[in-house]
C-alpha cells in the first residue's frame, strides 16, 4: 500500500475513533455525567462532594434502613432494586438519598444524572462495560410529562441496564407518586375519542413507574413531630 494513502486512511481512523464512546476507568467516589453527543459516557469527577449528615433526620429512620440496606446489597453483589423516593418537597427525600449514597462512595461510583438524559443510559453502559465498579446512579426530581416522548426510551434504558456489565443502580427522587401526570380521562373506558383503548394508554404512562423495586414513600410530618 502506498505509504501516503496508508497515512491518509490512519488519519480517518483516528479520526472516526475520536468520535466513539470512550470506555473510562473512573475511581470509586462521586461524580456528574455531562453527555455530548461526541463522548455520551463524558463523567466529571466531584472530589470535594459530600453527602449530607443523616443522624440529625428525625422520623426517617426507617426510610434510611431500607436504603440503606439495599445499597449494602447492590455494592456486594447481592440481589437490589431501583428505588424512588416520593412526597411532597421538603421532606427529605433527596437529603436521604444523597446521604446513603455518601456511605458507600469508596465502594461505588455515585454518578449524578439528569432526568433528560436517561435515555442515553445504555450507552454509558456499553462505554463503562469493561469497568470493575459498580455504579450508582442518583436522579433528583424525577418526573415526565404526559406525553413525554421521552418516558419509553428511558423505561427501555432501564430494562438494558438490568443484569447488564456493568452492574448499575438507579435512584431517583420525585414530587409525583407516579412520576407521571394522569387525568380522568385515563379512567374513561372507550369515552376518549382521541384514543380507542384508553385504559391501555394509561398502562403505559404508570409502567415505568413499575421499575422501581423499592417505594419509600415521604410525608409532611405532623406539627408536633416538626418540632
Amino acid at each position: 500500500m502506498d505509504k501516503e494513502l496508508a497515512k491518509q486512511l490512519k488519519r480517518l481512523l483516528d479520526r472516526w475513533e475520536s468520535g466513539q464512546p470512550q470506555a473510562r476507568d473512573p475511581k470509586p467516589g462521586c461524580h456528574r455525567w455531562l453527555p455530548t453527543d461526541a463522548d455520551p459516557s463524558r463523567l466529571a469527577p466531584l472530589p470535594n462532594w459530600q453527602g449530607p449528615e443523616l443522624a440529625p433526620l428525625v422520623g426517617l429512620e426507617d426510610e434510611i434502613r431500607q436504603l440503606r440496606a439495599n445499597t449494602k446489597a447492590f455494592v456486594a453483589g447481592k440481589h437490589a432494586n431501583h428505588a424512588v423516593l416520593t412526597g411532597p418537597r421538603g421532606c427529605g427525600k433527596s437529603t436521604v438519598m444523597h446521604g446513603v449514597a455518601a456511605e458507600f462512595k469508596g465502594k461505588a461510583a455515585i454518578v449524578k444524572v439528569s432526568c433528560e438524559h436517561l435515555a442515553l443510559l445504555p450507552l454509558l453502559a456499553e462505554a463503562l462495560s469493561k469497568s470493575k465498579l459498580r455504579f450508582l446512579l442518583l436522579c433528583d426530581e424525577l418526573s415526565f410529562g404526559a406525553h413525554d416522548r421521552g418516558l419509553l426510551a428511558a423505561k427501555s434504558a432501564l430494562d438494558e441496564l438490568d443484569g447488564g456489565q456493568p452492574p448499575m443502580l438507579l435512584y431517583a427522587t420525585s414530587n409525583r407518586r407516579r412520576m407521571v401526570p394522569e387525568s380522568h380521562a385515563d379512567n374513561q373506558d372507550g369515552s376518549d375519542a382521541d384514543e380507542l383503548h384508553p385504559g391501555e394508554g394509561a398502562e403505559e404512562k404508570v409502567s415505568f413507574s413499575d421499575r422501581f423495586g423499592l417505594w419509600l414513600p415521604f410525608f409532611t410530618p405532623e406539627q408536633e413531630e416538626y418540632l
